[in-house]
């Protein structure tokens, strides 16, 4: 997000070869395994235990569908490990935000394979995208 909203004067790519095995950790190894945590744990263990449910905007969520994206969106804050306050806070706020439509997709489903494909999808576009439009703007 951060790039299409202030973009750098110049962008480092990796190597192919490094870009490429970063890419396929994203898609194969983050997505599924944050997927494990957030719905497949974390997730189905409160809605299991709790049957509370929020409206939000006309649509009603269970417990801990908001109780997951949050600590999803949370767990971004690792990021501030190698990247400024500002970003880091636009990637929690966005990953609540993914976590909850990942979050109402594996409720509605009940198919975590598709919720960490969907995860996936989501991380590789986010990085590739911001890259291609640095690349076509400049």
């Amino acid at each position: 997000m951060q790039a299409f909203s202030v973009p750098p004067e110049a962008v480092q790519l990796p190597a192919p070869a490094l870009l490429t095995a970063q890419l396929v950790f994203l898609a194969l190894v983050v997505g599924p395994t944050e997927e494990l945590l957030f719905r497949g744990l974390v997730q189905t263990a409160i809605n299991s235990s709790l049957r509370g449910e929020l409206r939000l905007l006309g649509w009603s969520l269970r417990l801990g569908t908001v109780v997951a994206a949050v600590a999803f969106g949370l767990w971004h804050l690792v990021n501030l490990t190698y990247q400024a306050f500002g970003p880091t806070m636009e990637q929690v706020l966005v990953a609540i935000v993914i976590g909850l439509v990942i979050g109402v997709v594996y409720d509605r489903t009940r198919n975590l394979v598709g919720a960490a494909v969907l995860h996936s999808l989501l991380d590789l576009t986010g990085t590739v995208l911001p890259w291609v439009a640095y690349f076509v703007l400049r």
